[in-house]
């Protein structure tokens, strides 16, 4: 009964994006429950808020609602929820972050929902540091293979929306702040790419 109740409150949740009326404070409702009953009570949330977003089709609106909604719920999640949610969410937010066919604006909320769970994961190493370090070792790989071409990609103009870098930056500043060790073997890929974001975007 109460995942019915929880599939309704996301589907009304998207539907008043849609209307254009924010849809916060549903999004807000559903964060708030899933902090006190995901795994155990809702095992299926993070299932069917994917299944939401993949539904949205060419609908931008529905698509960046969807991810909107994660990343609430995300933000709502301790650090001792995090191994059930990192291994299956984390490279699914890359993947679509990495999507060309997806709007700017979707690739950036899809970053911002990676950088939030490397944070609680990085918060749940001070408790479990070789827990924490075999869940994202395998995925640096993958993630820099998506970070580093969005770095080297150059901005058309001043006026160019900048927000997909700017998150891209941050998963690479959330990595290093929490797993310098783990990514340390990377940096001089990672500084390679930056150099050449530099040099084609101001031509020095």
């Amino acid at each position: 009964m109460f995942f019915d109740v929880g599939v309704v409150l996301i589907l009304f949740f998207l539907f008043f994006l849609m209307l254009g009326n924010g849809g916060i404070w549903q999004g807000m409702i559903i964060a708030e429950i899933a902090s006190h009953d995901f795994p155990e009570q809702w095992p299926d949330l993070i299932t069917v808020l994917i299944q939401q977003f993949e539904s949205a089709g060419n609908n931008e609106k529905l698509a960046y609602g969807s991810l909107k909604c994660l990343s609430l719920v995300a933000e709502h999640f301790s650090d001792h929820q995090i191994g059930a949610l990192f291994p299956n969410l984390f490279p699914y937010v890359m993947k679509v972050a990495q999507s060309a066919n997806m709007h700017v604006l979707v690739r950036s909320r899809a970053l911002s929902i990676a950088s939030q769970l490397i944070q609680l994961l990085g918060m749940m190493r001070l408790e479990f540091e070789k827990e924490s370090d075999a869940m994202v070792t395998p995925m640096l790989p993958q993630t820099l293979n998506v970070i580093l071409p969005i770095l080297m990609q150059p901005i058309p103009s001043v006026d160019a929306e900048c927000s997909l870098k700017m998150e891209a930056l941050k998963v690479i500043s959330s990595i290093t702040r929490y797993f310098s060790k783990r990514i340390s073997q990377f940096l001089p890929q990672i500084l390679q790419s930056v150099m050449k974001s530099l040099v084609s975007e101001y031509d020095v």
